[in-house]
């Protein structure tokens, strides 16, 4: 990889693992707040 693009690769990167780990708190707030909405049901995980 040429050394001009590997700063910039890694701030990309760094950004994409931030954004998976976003992802992945708000989809468990969304499991939580629809387990609360619909107690009793059972849904896929």
């Amino acid at each position: 990889m040429p050394q001009a693009l590997a700063a910039a690769v890694r701030t990309g990167v760094e950004a994409w693992q931030e954004l998976q780990t976003v992802m992945r708190t708000l989809a468990e707030v969304n499991r939580t707040a629809l387990w609360s909405a619909h107690p009793g049901t059972q849904h896929a995980v």
